[in-house]
């Protein structure tokens, strides 16, 4: 928790460099904590790094398996960037899971299939 609070003030002071290594050092420490890898993914997003900031929220949705808000982030900006093939493949990671746990991730799906274009599928998903 203290790890975080330090990547967060260097984040707010500007420090990238120094809330990288702090935000890496939080997910080595705790991997299965959702909350650290949002943080960092959020940093580099907001820095316009939307590459790193994909490739960190893999990374944490390998960690933290059906976390709805790491799935949430990462299909929100697999659509940003375009890649909704991407995006549906985090979709299916919901499959299965119980109904009260999934319905954000199920509805977000919904929307992308409807901005995308495919009404039907979006029906059909929700």
């Amino acid at each position: 928790r203290v790890l975080l609070e330090l990547a967060d003030l260097s984040k707010r002071e500007n420090r990238l460099d120094d809330a990288r290594q702090l935000f890496r050092l939080v997910n080595e420490v705790q991997p299965s904590g959702h909350q650290g890898w949002l943080e960092y993914a959020k940093m580099e997003e907001e820095s316009g790094e939307l590459a790193e900031c994909q490739r960190i929220l893999t990374e944490a949705v390998r960690a933290c398996p059906g976390n709805e808000s790491l799935l949430l982030k990462g299909v929100k900006l697999c659509e940003k960037m375009g890649h909704l093939d991407k995006a549906r493949s985090l979709l299916g990671r919901v499959r299965g899971a119980a109904l009260e746990k999934g319905w954000r991730v199920l509805l977000e799906g919904a929307m992308l299939e409807s901005r995308a274009g495919r009404e039907g599928v979006a029906r059909r998903v929700f």
